[in-house]
């Protein structure tokens, strides 16, 4: 028999897929159990128009997310910390702050952003900060950090 997976089944199939299934292990346990549904004509065009419509969505989210990520290229945000005459920095530069200011100057959305930075920014000086955006984009940001007069 023919089903439509409703949900994901581990060893048996993922959400949306189709598949040949035995019979009476469709009709007996993953249809009334509402992990699958018959494959009907009707059911498999609205999948299919379910997956264009999803890459269609994909596709403009990849374009959008490529355009901010040469934005932020372009971009240098600055921070001013206090510090001494030595060089020493009182303070630091953290992930909060960096997607803080990213989103203050509309320079990320909505959008999940994940700051890849191992340890604060502790030095004056510019530096280069890698933005993972989903979707496998990536950008890299420069960030300033100067003394506060």
């Amino acid at each position: 028999m023919k089903i439509v997976f409703l949900k994901r089944v581990p060893g048996k199939g993922e959400k949306d897929q189709v598949k040949d299934i035995a019979d009476g292990y469709a009709r007996n346990f993953l249809i009334p159990q509402g992990f699958a549904a018959p494959a009907t004509a009707e059911r498999l065009r609205r999948l299919e128009a379910e997956r264009q419509a999803h890459e269609t969505e994909d596709s403009a989210t990849v374009k959008r997310l490529t355009e901010l990520g040469r934005n932020l290229e372009a971009a240098t945000l600055v921070f001013t910390l206090k510090g001494d005459d030595q060089g020493s920095v009182f303070g630091s530069i953290n992930k909060d702050q960096i997607l803080k200011a990213l989103r203050e100057q509309g320079l990320a959305t909505h959008d999940r952003v994940e700051i890849a930075l191992e340890h604060p920014l502790k030095a004056f000086g510019d530096h280069k900060v890698k933005v993972n955006f989903h979707k496998g984009i990536e950008a890299t940001l420069n960030v300033r950090v100067s003394r506060e007069i």
